[in-house]
């Protein structure tokens, strides 16, 4: 009996490989929007903690208050700017893993129909020789003579 064998079986692997190869650097993308998220988050809080002039101050005091306050909130700014740039690259890496996942998919599915068109002619193939076998012990049977009882 001949084994099963793909004729596109190398290039699966290789379709397999670069599938795995942009899904890494998709699970890399998306670990650098969630640190993006979080350094979001962090300069959000930082800003968000501090001191905002309240009452009577020196002029010296209410400037460093503000450009200490716009600095946090540009911080904040530049941030979620990162943040978004990093979505919109992990986006992109999705879109291409999915075209990649798409393309390996077709392959597999094609192999698979043709292992069980293998499957069913291998099946076929041992039908036919059980049937050839029955056969040929029913005429070594019939043609054998046969013993008379006395």
């Amino acid at each position: 009996m001949k084994r099963f064998s793909f004729r596109l079986e190398a290039v699966l692997r290789i379709r397999r490989l670069q599938e795995d190869q942009v899904r890494a650097r998709l699970i890399a993308a998306n670990r650098d929007v969630q640190l993006a998220t979080l350094k979001v988050q962090e300069r959000q809080t930082r800003y968000d903690t501090l001191p905002r002039p309240s009452g009577t101050t020196s002029h010296e005091e209410l400037e460093r208050a503000w450009f200490t306050l716009d600095a946090a909130a540009g911080a904040v700014a530049f941030a979620d700017d990162e943040r978004l740039s990093t979505i919109a690259v992990a986006e992109e890496i999705r879109i291409e893993w999915l075209a990649a996942r798409q393309r390996t998919e077709v392959l597999a599915r094609l192999r698979a129909r043709a292992h069980e068109e293998w499957v069913i002619e291998t099946r076929r193939d041992e039908d036919r020789l059980v049937d050839e076998l029955v056969v040929a012990r029913h005429h070594r049977r019939s043609n054998l003579p046969h013993e008379r009882v006395a």
